[in-house]
């Protein structure tokens, strides 16, 4: 995201959802799945409007 804020969030096993990060303008939304630190499914929900750009994540 180059501006505004988005919030990431992961499911337990018993279905509850938790909030597991907030992503500004210095982040990266979808690290986890870039860095390969932990094989979680993740969703990210805009909390401010802003601006990003999109870099494709390729399977190795």
């Amino acid at each position: 995201m180059t501006s505004g804020m988005a919030s990431v969030v992961a499911s337990t096993q018993s279905g509850a959802i938790v909030e597991v990060g907030v992503i500004g303008h210095e982040g990266i939304v979808g690290s986890f799945h870039i860095l390969r630190s932990a094989p979680v499914s993740t969703e990210s929900f805009i909390h401010l409007e802003g601006t990003g750009l999109k870099i494709p994540l390729i399977e190795l």
